[in-house]
C-alpha cells in the first residue's frame, strides 16, 4: 500500500513540473475509443479449485474476451496529460459439473478511473507513452448448478498502468496501440484505438 501511495505522489509531483513552464504549449482536449482483448489472470485456476472442493470438475474455461474502452483527457503539453477511461472487459466464463449436474459460471467486468500520461515524441508523427493511475473495478458474477442459480457483485479500487505507441494522422486524428494492466482485478488488456484532438 505504501509503495502504491508513493508512486501516486511521484506522478502528482511530476505533473506539476511538466505542466508548470509550458502549460499552454500544445494544450488541448481529446477523446477516443479502443477495442481489443482482455484476459482475467487466474480466473480458470480459481474456479477449478472451488469446483474441485465440492467434488466437481471443469469441462471448459475461458479467461479472455473482446474488450473495449472509451477515454478522454486534457493534454497540458507535449509530455503530459491527464486521462479518464471507462473499460468493458467482457466476460470470463467456465462450464463443468458437480454431482452430475451441469455448472456454469460467468463474470462480467468493467472499470473506470483516471491516470497520468507521460509522452515521449519520436519525430513529428510517432510518440511513446506510459500511464499510471487508479481504477474502480466492478465485478458481476452469475452461477448456476446444484443449488440453482445465484448472482453477486463486488467492487475494488487499485493501480492502473500501461504503455503504448501513438501515430499521428492528418488533421487531429491519431491511432493508439497499447497494453494496460488493471492490477487489483488482475486484468491485462491489449487494444487498438482512435483518438481525436480538439
Amino acid at each position: 500500500m505504501r509503495v502504491k501511495a508513493g508512486c501516486m505522489g511521484f506522478v502528482a509531483a511530476a505533473a506539476m513540473l511538466f505542466a508548470g513552464p509550458a502549460l499552454a504549449q500544445d494544450a488541448r482536449f481529446y477523446v477516443g475509443a479502443s477495442v481489443g482483448q482482455a484476459e482475467v489472470e487466474g480466473f480458470c485456476s480459481e474456479i477449478s479449485s472451488i469446483v474441485s472442493l465440492v467434488g466437481g470438475s471443469l469441462g471448459s474455461c475461458d479467461e479472455k474476451d473482446t474488450a473495449w474502452k472509451l477515454f478522454g483527457g486534457y493534454q497540458f503539453n507535449r509530455h503530459f496529460a491527464l486521462e479518464g477511461s471507462y473499460f468493458d472487459y467482457g466476460s470470463a466464463s467456465a462450464r463443468g459439473q458437480t454431482f452430475g449436474v451441469p455448472l456454469q459460471v460467468a463474470a462480467d467486468l468493467t472499470a473506470f478511473g483516471i491516470a497520468a500520461v507521460g509522452m515521449l515524441p519520436l519525430g513529428s508523427q510517432f510518440s511513446l507513452f506510459g500511464k499510471l493511475g487508479l481504477l474502480r473495478s466492478e465485478l458481476d458474477v452469475g452461477a448456476s448448478g446444484v443449488g440453482g442459480a445465484s448472482a453477486g457483485s463486488d467492487s475494488e479500487t487499485g493501480l492502473h498502468y500501461g504503455v503504448g505507441l501513438m501515430f499521428n494522422l492528418a488533421g487531429n486524428f491519431s491511432v493508439r496501440a497499447e497494453w494496460e494492466r488493471n492490477d487489483e482485478a488482475e486484468i491485462d488488456m491489449l487494444s487498438l484505438g482512435v483518438q481525436v484532438r480538439f
